[in-house]
């Protein structure tokens, strides 16, 4: 309904009766500067602080810190009596003036300026230099540091912002001690995102060397439908010298709980390696002393190691089959470092050695039996599928990995990748079978892939050798 002239007289008596009572409070009617300031809340919810200089016809003239200020009277909800900024800074300012190491007073005038900053630029500006000229008066002023955006951080004061990599670098420094007072040798160490690198080779890439391992890390994740393996990272340390591994692993290997055929096959230098799956994921290797490109075929050991630490850390009832875990440790191992650096293919003439810890079978002397032969393990386990020579894939299926030669090696690598290329969903399945624990040797092939017996996926296996592989 729209207003009558009753209503809209109303309203106007009203606002009437407001105007003259805030004007009232005011002091309305007077010129007079009152002695005090006030916080007044204006109708739209806004506030303006300062001092009343006068009132007028219906209007309040307030000058504040940064200028005067004409408001209609009537647009004044509630005030609130304080003192006036422009009156106290300029009390301030004088302070200053006659002491001007008078912390106490610059810190409250930075606290009044900084809460006036919004009014206007030239506030802001001034209140910015006040923080820096207080630490030159008294260093270890906190209010002052943390205006700046700084904090204390191992005694000093430090950017905010800076503390997340200074405390990963202090840490970083510790464990460095503690590894460099447990090992007595000096490391370099590198945080990938599932492994830590503890390096006394003096490598000058760990940043490579740890992205690679997370590669392979998230490549085997992914072939195995694995999110992660452990929580926080595992540990690799990489030494040059062959007499610190081995000091260092005849003072830790009882201790690691590992067996002493393990510990026999890791201390003979053409091994020079260990892993551990439990109670944390571990490995320990050097460059293999006869060796002129060691090194380098260290850090493929690691690579490939760590394929298999971390299938060992998902075991459950029973061993995973030596042809899976070896068949993949060597399939990323190529797909991380490409074929050209992947030792685990085989390099005709020379001893690739280090991809098991068990000194059994034609692998039980630390593959000594192997060098100078051509270890092209592909083309060994292609000529063994071509001449009938290959063994009969029930047999092969349960061949542990120190009964390996360079056929079987292919093999495993072989299958891994028919497997792979074939049905990755399916190679997900077969490997959630495999960890239940033992079974018939025919139940996962026929569950998984509808195959009545082992020899039927043996025959479609060897065709794709022959033909595709």
């Amino acid at each position: 309904m729209r207003p009558t002239p009753l209503h809209r007289s109303s309203r106007r008596s009203v606002a009437s009766i407001l105007t003259l009572a805030i004007l009232a409070s005011l002091g309305a009617g007077s010129a007079s500067v009152p002695a005090r300031a006030d916080v007044f809340e204006m109708a739209d919810g806004s506030k303006v602080e300062g001092k009343v200089i006068q009132e007028k016809d219906g209007f309040v003239w307030i000058r504040t810190l940064v200028e005067t200020k004409k408001v209609a009277a009537a647009d004044i909800k509630t005030k609130t009596a304080g003192p006036a900024p422009a009156d106290v800074m300029a009390d301030l300012d004088a302070k200053i003036a006659k002491d001007p190491r008078d912390v106490k007073s610059l810190w409250a005038l930075y606290e009044l300026l900084t809460a006036h900053a919004a009014e206007s630029k030239e506030i802001a500006l001034k209140a910015k230099p006040i923080p820096a000229r207080i630490i030159k008066i008294d260093p270890d002023h906190e209010e002052a540091h943390d205006a700046l955006g700084e904090t204390r951080f191992d005694g000093k004061w430090v950017k905010k912002e800076d503390v997340p990599r200074l405390e990963a670098e202090l840490e970083r420094r510790k464990k460095k001690e503690a590894f460099q007072k447990q090992y007595q040798a000096t490391f370099d160490l590198y945080d990938g995102d599932h492994w830590q690198l503890v390096d006394n080779t003096g490598c000058k890439d760990l940043a490579r060397k740890a992205k690679e391992l997370d590669d392979a890390y998230r490549i085997l994740g992914e072939a195995l439908g694995a999110d992660r393996f452990w929580d926080g990272q595992a540990t690799v340390v990489t030494l040059k010298k062959f007499g610190d591994y081995a000091r260092i692993l005849d003072e830790s290997w009882k201790s690691w709980g590992i067996s002493q055929w393990r510990y026999d096959a890791a201390r003979l230098p053409t091994n020079c390696g260990i892993w551990l799956h439990r109670p944390t994921p571990f490995q320990m290797r050097c460059p293999p002393d006869q060796k002129a490109d060691g090194e380098d075929g260290m850090w493929a050991a690691v690579i490939h190691n760590s394929v298999h630490v971390q299938i060992w850390s998902m075991r459950r009832a029973s061993e995973p089959p030596a042809w899976f875990e070896e068949g993949l440790a060597s399939v990323i191992e190529l797909e991380v470092r490409g074929v050209q650096k992947a030792y685990c293919v085989g390099v005709a003439g020379v001893d690739k050695g280090g991809t098991t810890d068990k000194p059994a079978g034609k692998r039980g002397n630390g593959n000594k039996d192997l060098a100078g032969e051509s270890q092209v393990f592909k083309e060994h386990a292609k000529k063994a599928v071509e001449d009938d020579q290959f063994p009969e894939m029930r047999k092969f299926l349960r061949m542990k990995t120190g009964d390996f030669g360079p056929a079987e090696v292919g093999g495993a690598i072989g299958l891994v990748t028919w497997l792979r290329g074939k049905d990755p969903e399916k190679f997900k399945a077969l490997w959630a079978e495999i960890r239940q624990g033992p079974k018939k040797d025919d139940d996962p092939w026929k569950k998984v892939y509808g195959y009545n017996v082992i020899e039927d996926m043996e025959k479609e296996w060897k065709i794709w050798v022959r033909t595709e592989w």
